[in-house]
């Protein structure tokens, strides 16, 4: 429904234009195709034609192409107008017709009769119309809900589902849906689910093993009664495990000979040596005990001969000051250096590898003469005045860069002016006139204009009379002035 409601209106948007007469520059006659349009909605065709120079216009605004509009030429206008000396003569327009349709987008037309020869021009006109925006729209039901939960978990329940009216829902006038919303039915017709019971414990079974610390159990069953239907299993353990000791047999472990020294982990200076045993003489048996004490032993060992030291760099000093001549364009060099004592290299160790000098190139311009440069125009300001000839400015400022240190200034204007085209010609006062009701003989101005009162009682509202002459904009005009 929505769809076709969507399309009907962009139907609607394409066909039907803004009331008011179109005017256009160009008309190519084979087609009665006009471009160009005059940016202004006139009162009537008249206006248009004979006021702004234009060659066509149309009623109602209808695309035909990119830019491009059906349309009648002026001259057709002038010729209908003039027709009744002619050797046709056509008859007024009847009234408008009624809609097309009763409910969204349609057309009405009108007509009117040829009473003198073979009359030039059309017989009918159409227009787009539209009585209601929307047409009446029945409800209808959406999809079933899913079924909601059981009422009984066993031994039969029942359960509901819903669906709305709202597929799409009753709208400006429309019927309601047939039927019921809800639906029910019958759930869960199997017997209820029996949780199982545990039976009583046995007895403890015999020690798992003839000597030494070992394991005896005792079990019972889940069948006190079974479970059944889905019923859950007993809860808890279904064996329990307790530690027997029948007589004692255990074997503790003993430690074997230590194996020799092994070599020192470096070749100079300080380092480790090492040596291991194992728990195997015996082996612990039977619950025995394990082995007491370490199976790794470590101790230091010394070389006479020190490890070499690879020397490392200090931090770069500060720079030293530019060589540069100031203020002379001319770059210059400055440097800073290193060394390599942090540490220094020794017992043969390697030394620091890189320069220990670095050298950069640098300019002394600290201090001197900066010229100014102006940057980019502002945008054109608001005009003075909303008719007449008005003036508008836009400016730029000397600081891309600023003039620095006894730099030159920037050359040229900062302020440029242009008179503004295309506005309304201003209202002057011929008469006296009234206003806020007072009557008024004095003179009275608009814009550069004075005029003065008769006093006579023809007085009329200052907002009756026009002159066709533009304001004078009283401001002034910058130094680099340009017509917009």
């Amino acid at each position: 429904m929505y769809q076709t409601l969507g399309v009907w209106f962009v139907l609607l948007l394409a066909l039907v234009a803004v009331q008011g007469e179109y005017c256009f520059r160009k008309y190519k006659g084979r087609h009665g195709v006009c471009k160009g349009q005059i940016r202004k909605n006139f009162r009537n065709k008249e206006a248009c034609c004979k006021q702004h120079n234009a060659v066509a216009f149309n009623e109602i605004k209808v695309k035909k192409g990119r830019n491009a509009y059906v349309c009648t030429p002026c001259k057709k206008l002038f010729e209908v107008h003039t027709s009744v000396n002619s050797k046709w003569k056509w008859g007024p327009w009847s009234d408008w017709g009624a809609c097309s349709v009763s409910c969204q987008a349609g057309y009405k037309k009108r007509t009117r009769p040829c009473l003198k020869g073979k009359c030039k021009g059309t017989p009918e006109q159409m227009h787009p119309c539209m009585d209601k925006q929307w047409c009446p729209v029945d409800g209808s039901w959406g999809p079933w809900f899913p079924w909601q939960g059981c009422s009984a978990s066993c031994k039969g329940g029942r359960q509901n589902r819903y669906r709305y009216c709202n597929n799409p829902r009753p709208e400006n006038g429309g019927l309601y849906c047939h039927g019921t919303n809800t639906d029910i039915r019958g759930c869960n017709a199997k017997p209820c689910a029996v949780n199982g019971g545990w039976s009583e414990w046995s007895g403890f079974s015999v020690c798992s093993q003839t000597c030494g610390w070992s394991i005896q159990t005792r079990q019972r069953t889940c069948n006190n009664p079974p479970p059944e239907h889905g019923g859950h299993w007993c809860k808890g353990k279904d064996m329990i495990k307790r530690r027997c000791f029948e007589r004692k047999c255990p074997v503790h472990g003993g430690w074997s000979l230590w194996s020799d020294w092994t070599k020192c982990s470096v070749s100079c200076g300080t380092g480790k040596v090492k040596r291991s045993r194992d728990c195997n003489s015996p082996y612990p048996k039977y619950g025995g005990q394990d082995c007491h004490g370490k199976t790794i032993e470590v101790k230091g060992c010394q070389h006479t001969r020190p490890c070499p030291i690879d020397g490392r760099w200090s931090d770069w000093s500060d720079f030293s000051k530019c060589s540069a001549v100031p203020c002379s364009g001319v770059n210059g060099e400055k440097k800073r250096s290193r060394s390599c004592t942090n540490p220094r290299p020794m017992y043969n160790g390697r030394y620091c590898t890189g320069s220990s000098v670095d050298r950069e190139k640098c300019a002394n311009d600290v201090g001197c003469p900066v010229n100014g440069s102006w940057c980019e125009w502002k945008d054109w300001g608001a005009c003075g005045q909303t008719c007449g000839n008005a003036i508008q400015l836009h400016r730029r400022h000397c600081k891309c860069p600023a003039p620095l240190n006894g730099g030159k200034p920037c050359e040229g204007p900062e302020v440029e002016s242009r008179i503004c085209t295309a506005l309304p010609k201003c209202p002057t006062v011929s008469r006296g006139c009234r206003r806020g009701g007072s009557e008024s003989g004095s003179a009275m101005k608009s814009g550069s204009g004075v005029g003065s009162g008769s006093g006579d009682g023809s007085d009329v509202d200052c907002d009756q009379e026009t002159d066709d002459s533009d304001t004078a904009n009283p401001s002034g005009s910058g130094s680099g002035s340009k017509r917009g």
